[in-house]
């Protein structure tokens, strides 16, 4: 954590954990080469990444203060993290606890199910370090849990924002409660590419996203293409395959063992688009359904 002004900036370990999960927002502070600097008259969101400046190479990671961090995790990735003050606990009397908003109230966007955390040891010496290291967490979910690109509302499994294109360029056209945002918030409703929210008909920034189990259904139906997902044991351990068929002779198998069925699931459907898009068959299908 830095300090400057009465302003307390993330540090730079965290502040690049904030790259990875996709901060963009416009601020006038940076880690350049990591050393925090200021734009006293510009504000910049292209912060992160590398720059030259009279050919010598910089590396760049924005920093904003944790206060604009934390509304960042709550208004952009619906966590929100509490601060909160105990006062029998004298040497060390902060924690934090993070909370998923949408689980919290009930309107079901999120990548994570109920998170409440605290820290390995509990407390800390002030409110700003209780801060940072929530934060800190907070992106280490996020980051953990975009591992899995597989979204889950409530017991259902979602297809991933890449899978959600291959459908779209494949000609998937039916009816889905939920879609991807695909460009970024301007004047429109907010969010970032890959939130995933209910659809909105009738606008090019959303693409389709329907669950596993309703993508390998179009498949089998208006494709002629199955999926099956199997159970299979590497030594001891329970693990899943999938093979593709299409056609009584057209056969895709992976030996590769998914710790889950539905990673399987996600890869076997991932495979049949590819078939279908690489034969061309990625004509427009109009189903209403």
């Amino acid at each position: 954590m830095e300090t400057a002004n009465h302003e307390c900036y993330l540090s730079l370990e965290t502040a690049k954990l904030l790259k990875e999960a996709g901060f963009k927002w416009f601020i006038n502070s940076a880690y350049r080469d990591g050393v925090l600097v200021h734009q006293k008259n510009s504000l910049c969101d292209n912060f992160n990444g590398t720059h030259y400046e009279n050919s010598n190479r910089h590396e760049f990671f924005s920093a904003p203060t944790l206060d604009v961090a934390q509304r960042w995790m709550r208004e952009v990735k619906r966590l929100d993290i509490s601060i909160i003050y105990d006062p029998t606990i004298k040497s060390k009397p902060y924690i934090y606890e993070i909370y998923d908003v949408d689980e919290k109230f009930g309107d079901i966007f999120g990548i994570i199910s109920p998170v409440t955390h605290s820290t390995t040891h509990g407390y800390f010496c002030t409110y700003e370090e209780a801060q940072e290291a929530g934060i800190r967490k907070s992106l280490e979910i996020i980051l953990d849990e975009g591992k899995n690109n597989m979204k889950t509302i409530g017991r259902e499994y979602y297809v991933s924002l890449e899978m959600a294109k291959l459908l779209k360029e494949a000609g998937f056209n039916r009816n889905c409660k939920y879609a991807y945002v695909i460009v970024p918030a301007g004047d429109m409703p907010t969010g970032e590419e890959g939130m995933l929210i209910e659809y909105v008909e009738n606008v090019n920034w959303v693409v389709k996203a329907p669950t596993l189990d309703v993508a390998q259904r179009w498949l089998r139906e208006e494709k002629d293409v199955e999926v099956n997902t199997l159970c299979v044991y590497i030594g001891d351990n329970k693990k899943y395959s999938y093979v593709v068929f299409r056609g009584k002779y057209n056969r895709e198998t992976i030996d590769e063992g998914f710790d889950t069925y539905e990673a399987a699931q996600e890869a076997g459907i991932k495979k049949a688009l590819e078939m279908i898009l690489k034969n061309g068959e990625n004509e427009k299908i109009n189903e209403g359904r």
